[in-house]
């Protein structure tokens, strides 16, 4: 039997507080896996002969070692992809990532950006995630936005993609479209 695709939480960490949430409802969302353990879980998802892993959180991008992370799977021939709320690298580490990951993705809530930042309670969200979205995919990266449909977003699927692909340019790989 061989696995395909893993989803590697790396951390609790975020600094949003979306209310379908189980980070957000725990409210204790401080805590990153300590990277010797995280590095011994991949080196058996690497023995393992795993093709992908998804890093996710909370956020991810918080994760003090995300960088050391995607490298040591990537350069052990592992595909990593990222699912981040905020894509919000610290500046040293964008160009890191850009080597060694092969698809970033977040989720949008609305396209509306005001309705965004209200959704996951955080001012500026909105245009901070699509400009780190645009900046992977100008580097030809794969793209992906994640929609949570609910009776907000059900009749916004369109426009949502309709503002990310028409006015933002960000040249989109896939959407998720997942039920709350």
């Amino acid at each position: 039997m061989s696995v395909d695709l893993v989803a590697l939480h790396i951390t609790e960490s975020c600094t949003h507080s979306c209310p379908m949430c189980y980070i957000s409802a725990q409210r204790n969302n401080s805590g990153h896996a300590d990277i010797k353990k995280l590095i011994r879980v991949c080196d058996a998802l690497i023995s393992a002969k795993v093709k992908e892993v998804t890093l996710l959180g909370g956020d991810p991008a918080k994760h003090p070692e995300v960088v050391k992370v995607a490298k040591h799977l990537a350069t052990s021939g592992v595909t990593v992809s990222i699912l981040s709320n905020t894509l919000g690298f610290k500046k040293d580490d964008l160009e890191e990532m850009v080597k060694h990951v092969s698809s970033f993705e977040t989720t949008i809530h609305s396209h509306r950006p005001q309705d965004h930042d209200l959704f996951c309670n955080s001012q500026g969200a909105f245009n901070r995630v699509t400009e780190k979205l645009k900046y992977f995919s100008d580097q030809g990266k794969k793209t992906g936005i994640a929609i949570n449909v609910t009776p907000k977003t059900h009749d916004a699927l369109y426009q949502i993609t309709e503002l990310l692909v028409g006015e933002k340019r960000i040249n989109l790989s896939y959407i998720i479209l997942d039920r709350k």
